[in-house]
């Protein structure tokens, strides 16, 4: 048993009073038999909605009318031929909001199929087209011929136009129409030639009654009895036989039933009874001879006559009047045109012996085939099929798209826009567009095949807020407003609420409708026109109730990027702009703005032909809506630019043309006009103008102009978001100067050639078009339908732009994780920007809100997590852990650099310097040590602030002292060759971890004064010792020292973020691969630590840096291991990880070996250095590690010699120590094309890390041309670099950093080839070569999961 939702514009009364409600009520009846029947009727006005229920399984509900159809009725009575309204005026509150509405939203979930008994109620049916569930249109009459009869005449004209749509849309819509009479069909088809309906006949049925009479015997009076209701055919039918009958026949007794007679004096021989009860009805049947059927008009069939079969009565009618009828004449029933009535009357009248026979044999006709079970039984049966048909088609499914306005109306960029974009979803899916109405109707329409638009009314509260909020400011706040109300409208929330169970994806456009989704916990996109926040806060400006307003915006817009799926914006721009101060959000994927394809063809050429004086020339055109930024644009070229150009015609189009009082001569307003207009008036113009200053997204009438074949005068705003591609073909301008670009334009034939015209053409459908542009949005689309494994990617620091190396390698892992397509990707971080070391073990972060993220990478989302401030007796009691152990670690280093040394020095157990030159300080942990290349004396002079005891030992044995120390102090003592330990007893020091002894600021060793700023012994001879010696060398001393004592780096060092660690705990398992980096935080540890916990897969990408010791701490050590594989550069920490019991493999970081450096790029640089002096350019963060300093002193000392040249440097400031040498400048973080630019201007590339992972700066300085200095010490370097060959390696010292630059100068020649070979290597770390070997990787393993779970 199916569930069947009918709707009907009458009620089913019972009794019937006429063929209309005895067809309603008894193929439904009937119809109950097989499937259960939910019948939708519009009653009487005004009341309370009555439910009837006619049987166990058909339930009618009578939903009264109201004031809408009274306006309606009122407003159709004008065109009125004098026939019943009620059908039509059904039909024009169809898209009105009324309680019949309300009863279709309530009953539509539970129906599998929707019946129509009348065209009049399809606009009723709002998910027509949209849903799978089968139409059938039970047709009663071909409705636009009846209406046509009904009223005719050219006065009823816009009757006839109502009915004629509403059937024709019926028709459209239905899948399955039920017709009386192959008339009415061939009408149909007529009437909607291009409709896929099947038919079925299902004509007017009787119910076989035992109330029915005999017929009277020949002796009796003979009685003819004729049935109608008030329905004009029946009127017409009566007039005829108390005009043409009656007379004629005195003999006979004419009985007339119902209210098609109207009252009158008649004579004696017409019986007019009027409107009857059933018993008297039965009664005048019984004693009736025969039944008349006079009708020569109406539409459908006569269910008159099926009730006099029933009755056993003999009928005589017109052909006409047995239409939908199958019986046969002079045997079922007799026949006569209405001109032969009378003489027919009188034979029978003579001669009544045929008159049984007939009756008994239409009876018998009527049993059989047209009892109202034998009716509805095959529609039961079609019912199922259809029904059962669609179910194993699976569901109908659909992209619902959410606007606080009706893009498929009217014009402007952002429905252009959003048309385009449905346009191109619709070759994919179909797609419901749902909004508000501008004018309070509701309703659904087909914008064109695939697209169909359900429009909303607002509500009494959204419409008084608009008032109020509106009549404070010229600027409109509706799309504002309407975030306010929407969820509290109704009609919205139960048609969203209906329409998500079958939406594959839900698109929000624009952001003020996004609380609807998410009031109901959907998963959506966010389309975003522009960055609605920026947007606003200029646009509001001045606005009284500005600071109600925006906040509302951010909130919601926040809102829509923070918890959609993914989130579309209109240019880079705003992608990075979006994303700002986001804790969230999925992908953001740039689709940008582009136009409609232009009209063309003759009739744009014959409007071009006829405008053509209207144009003139020389012209240009502006096309803009009423948006702010193009009224301001439009009121410069009035008031502004057409005055200075009097001989230039300016054509304005568009609704922007609204805001315009008062224009001067040589200014031609338009306002809104058809697409071949518009493309007229454009294409007959010289130039295009688009003066823009403000505004957000990007220009679509940039496009528009380049689509028609413009050539653009533009300001820098105007073309932000558009491709390098469109610049020979605009002239970018500042608003003072669009009046000398455009005579300049104007005098260059090249640009208004009709070649040019066409190049325009051309590249606007490669490039602009915005269904071409929009194909990446459905893209989109399909990958977030699309099931894939999901990786989640735990990171310690997520932004933009990259604050490292080692992050803007990740974010290329993640960028060719997002774009392969075979994954869900979720970046989680905790939500800090800023990192700052804290006694060296330990850091403090920060966060800058105007960061943003990675953005325009598919299926990455990412998620910041709160960052937590850690328990400060905690941090301090791990960092003095980590400080009391550091001089037993740094001394096991040192007894293994035993037979090293070769000069005096400090070696371990000492504090960093403190100051520079022979001003330099450090601190004498309270074990400390120094080497004596030859016995010497020693001179110590220094200060205590607190007592302590000093002695000094030589191996184990005592040298000198004790010492007491206080305050400032000397003293000395002689020692042989070799070490010299220096113990000393000191309380801890308040405030500070480290194991401080006492503050040495003078140290002489024979009359020589040791430079207390230089590196120890240790950390000169360290990076000395082959690579896979120095990383097993400083393992040996952790596992000595600090793995017995368990000093994990990370449990003082984080960044700390509970929530961010309760995720993982909780949704690691969801996941196919972790994948994670730098160990040396935080939340590595723990997701490596969640990941095996959970038997989930994880990839770590250490970026280790072996040689330092901060690489070898028992936690970092630990994650490795744990790691189902560890992806390590360079080769010899791979080597040192596989000995240490991980699994390894070896995978560089990549470079763009197809990233262009242009001239601009050089431009932008010298935008931020103007300088013309050569430099050497320092490329990363500015950090101690990173070598930069010891570059400056080598620069300092060429300039001392006489040698022009500067130190220039990029990147994140780490250490914020001010640079602030007259030779070399900081220039900060700078975007890529002024690195770029740097890149290409500098002498050479100069890097003095003593530790790093890769050397992805070397290699773009390779690609760039330019020769490469580095460091010899630092590992990673080994791995692409050669000395002599492709760089010059030097010790990090200035002497040696000074040789080098020298050799360059000197030799022009050598640095050529340097570059040469080193970009020869660069090519062979091609980021696309790595992604492929990371890739393959990372499906090895996400496979490895599936298989372990199957």
């Amino acid at each position: 048993m199916k569930r069947i939702l009918a709707f009907c514009f009458f009620p089913a009364f019972v009794p019937p009073s006429n063929g209309g409600q005895s067809r309603l009520f008894n193929f439904y009846r009937a119809l109950s038999r097989w499937h259960h029947v939910t019948l939708l009727t519009s009653t009487h006005i005004g009341g309370e909605e009555e439910v009837i229920n006619h049987g166990l399984n058909f339930v009618e509900r009578r939903i009264p009318k109201d004031d809408h159809f009274v306006r309606q009725y009122a407003g159709l009575e004008k065109f009125s031929g004098g026939g019943d309204l009620s059908g039509p005026a059904i039909a024009a509150c169809g898209r009105l909001p009324t309680r019949l509405h309300q009863a279709y939203l309530e009953e539509y979930e539970s129906a599998d199929l929707l019946i129509h008994d009348s065209p009049f109620t399809v606009d009723y049916d709002l998910f027509a087209g949209t849903d799978d569930k089968p139409r059938v249109y039970n047709a009663y009459n071909c409705e636009a011929q009846l209406y046509a009869q009904l009223h005719p005449g050219d006065k009823s004209q816009p009757i006839h136009e109502l009915v004629r749509a509403a059937e024709r849309r019926m028709l459209e819509t239905a899948d399955l129409v039920l017709y009386c009479n192959e008339d009415d069909l061939k009408a149909f088809r007529q009437l909607a030639p291009d409709a896929e309906f099947e038919a079925l006949y299902a004509p007017n049925g009787m119910t076989p009654t035992t109330a029915a009479g005999r017929v009277p015997d020949n002796d009796t009076a003979f009685r003819a009895v004729f049935m109608g209701s008030g329905h004009p055919p029946n009127v017409q039918a009566a007039d005829f036989i108390a005009r043409t009958l009656v007379p004629a026949l005195p003999e006979i007794t004419f009985d007339i039933v119902g209210s098609c007679l109207p009252e009158g004096r008649y004579p004696a021989n017409l019986k007019r009874h009027g409107v009857v009860d059933d018993a008297a009805k039965v009664s005048i049947l019984s004693s009736a001879r025969l039944a008349l059927n006079p009708m020569s008009a109406g539409s459908g069939s006569n269910v008159k006559v099926l009730e006099y079969f029933a009755y056993g009565l003999p009928v005589l009618s017109t052909s006409f009047g047995m239409r939908g009828i199958l019986a046969e004449a002079g045997k079922e029933y007799l026949e006569a045109p209405l001109e032969g009535f009378a003489d027919v009357l009188k034979q029978l009248v003579a001669n009544p012996v045929s008159l049984a026979t007939v009756g008994a044999a239409g009876k018998a006709l009527a049993l059989k085939n047209y009892s109202w079970d034998a009716i509805a039984a095959p529609v039961a049966e079609r019912v199922e099929r259809l029904v059962n048909t669609r179910t194993a088609q699976g569901p109908k499914r659909f992209v619902l798209a959410l606007n606080d306005y009706d893009s498929f109306a009217g014009i402007g960029g952002g429905g252009t826009r959003t048309r385009g974009l449905y346009e191109a979803v619709r070759d994919w899916s179909p797609v419901v567009f749902v909004s508000f109405s501008g004018d309070g109707t509701l309703g659904g329409r087909r914008h064109d095949a695939g697209v169909t638009v359900i429009n909303v009314p607002k509500t009494a509260e959204h419409v008084a807020d608009l008032a109020r909020i509106n009549a404070h400011f010229h600027v409109s706040a509706d799309d504002i407003v309407a975030s306010r109300h929407c969820t509290a409208n109704r009609w919205l929330m139960t048609i969203y609420r209906i329409l998500r169970s079958s939406a594959r994806c839900i698109v929000v456009e624009h952001c003020y409708l996004s609380g609807v989704p998410l009031r109901f916990g959907d998963r959506f996109v966010y389309s975003s026109q522009n960055n609605e926040t920026e947007f606003k806060r200029r646009l509001l400006e001045g606005h009284p109730l500005k600071a109600e307003l925006l906040p509302q915006v951010e909130q919601i817009e926040r809102m829509a990027i923070e918890r959609s799926a993914a989130t579309i914006a209109v240019s880079l721009e705003d992608a990075e702009g979006l994303v700002k101060g986001k804790r969230s959000a999925g992908p953001v994927i740039v689709v940008r703005n582009g136009a409609a394809m232009p009209a063309d063809g003759e009739a744009v050429e014959q409007a071009k032909r006829a405008l053509a004086e209207r144009i003139g020339s020389p012209s240009a055109v502006f096309l803009g809506s009423a948006h702010m930024p193009n009224v301001e644009a439009a009121k410069y070229i009035v008031e502004r630019l057409a005055p200075q150009c009097p001989d230039v015609r300016f054509h304005l189009l568009g609704s922007v043309c609204d805001a315009v009082l008062r224009a001067p001569t040589n200014v031609q307003l338009w306002g809104v006009v058809d697409e071949i207009t518009k493309s007229a008036v454009m294409q007959s113009c010289a130039l295009a103008l688009n003066p823009m200053a403000s505004g957000s997204g990007s220009n679509v009438k940039l496009a528009d102009y380049l689509g028609n074949g413009l050539f653009v005068i533009t300001t820098e705003f105007g073309q932000r978001g558009y491709p390098a591609s469109i610049q020979p073909h605009v002239a970018v301008a500042p608003m003072e100067g669009f009046s000398e670009a455009i005579r300049a334009a104007l005098m260059d034939p090249a640009k208004l050639s009709d070649a040019a015209r066409a190049s325009r053409r051309d590249l606007f459908e490669r490039e602009l078009a915005m269904r071409g542009l929009a194909r990446r949005f459905v893209k989109l689309l399909q990958d977030i339908e699309t099931p894939k494994k999901r990786i989640l990617y735990v990171a310690y620091r997520y932004v933009a732009p990259s604050l490292g190396g080692a992050e803007a390698n990740i974010e290329k892992f993640v960028r060719a994780l997002g774009e392969c397509g075979k994954y869900d990707v979720d970046v989680v971080a905790p939500e800090i920007s800023g990192i700052h070391n804290h006694l060296r073990f330990s850091e403090r972060y920060s966060h800058d809100p105007n960061l943003g993220v990675p953005v325009d990478i598919p299926n990455v989302r990412f998620a910041h997590f709160p960052a937590d401030e850690p328990d400060p007796m905690a941090i301090e009691s791990h960092l003095r852990k980590a400080w009391a152990a550091q001089p037993a670690f740094e001394r096991v280093v040192d007894t293994a650099l035993d037979g090293q040394y070769s000069e005096t020095g400090l070696t371990w157990g000492w504090g960093y310097p403190e100051g520079e030159g022979s001003g330099a300080a450090r601190w004498a942990f309270a074990e400390c040590g120094l080497f004596l290349h030859q016995a010497a004396r020693i001179e110590i002079e220094g200060y205590a602030p607190h007592p302590v005891v000093t002695t000094a030992y030589a191996a184990d044995s005592l040298i000198a002292g004790p010492w007491p120390l206080e305050g400032h102090f000397s003293l000395s003592f002689d020692a042989r060759a070799g070490e010299v330990r220096l113990a000393t007893s000191a309380a801890q020091s308040p405030g500070d971890p480290r194991p401080l002894g006492f503050r040495v600021s003078r140290l002489v060793v024979d009359t020589k004064v040791l430079d207390l700023s230089a590196p120890t012994l240790q950390q000169r001879n360290l990076p000395l010792l082959p690579a896979e010696r120095c990383f097993r060398l400083l393992d040996e001393a952790a596992q000595a020292v600090r793995t017995p004592l368990d000093i994990r780096l990370t449990d003082g060092r984080g960044p700390w973020s509970s929530a961010l660690e309760n995720f993982i705990a909780d949704h690691v398992a969801d996941y196919d691969l972790v994948v994670t980096h730098n160990n040396i935080f935080r939340p590595a540890v723990v997701a490596i630590q969640e990941a095996k916990r959970h038997g989930v897969p994880s990839i770590l990408i250490p970026h280790a840096h072996l040689d330092d010791d901060f690489y070898h701490f028992p936690d970092w050590l630990e994650s490795a291991r744990n790691a189902s594989l560890v992806l390590a550069t360079p080769k010899a920490a791979c080597d040192f990880l596989v000995e240490k019991g991980c699994n390894v493999s070896y995978l560089p970081a990549g470079c763009d070996a197809g990233e262009e450096f242009t001239p601009q790029d050089q431009e932008a640089f010298r935008q931020v250095y103007p300088s013309t002096r050569p430099f050497i350019l320092v490329l990363g963060r500015k950090a101690g590690a990173k070598g930069y300093r010891q570059i400056i002193d080598a620069i300092e000392q060429l300039n001392r010699e006489g040698v022009d040249i500067q130190a220039v440097l990029i990147g994140p400031d780490d250490d914020g120590v001010v640079v602030d040498s007259p030779n070399a400048v900081y220039l900060g973080r700078q975007p890529r094309n002024v690195v770029r630019g740097a890149l290409l201007s500098c002498l050479a590339l100069c890097n003095m890390s003593s530790s790093e992972s890769f050397g992805i700066v070397l290699l773009e300085a390779w690609l760039a041309g330019k020769p490469v200095i580095a460091n010899r010490n630092c590992a990673a370097f080994h791995d692409i670099t050669v000395d002599g060959e492709n760089a010059l390696l030097v010790s990090p010292e200035p002497e040696m950093i000074a040789d080098a630059i020298r050799e360059l100068l000197a030799q022009p020649d050598l640095g050529s080839r340097l570059a040469e070979k080193g970009k020869q290597q660069a090519i062979r770390f091609d980021w696309m070569t790595v992604a492929e070997d990371f890739l393959a990787i990372c499906k090895e393993f996400t496979n490895k999961k599936l298989l372990e779970a199957q």
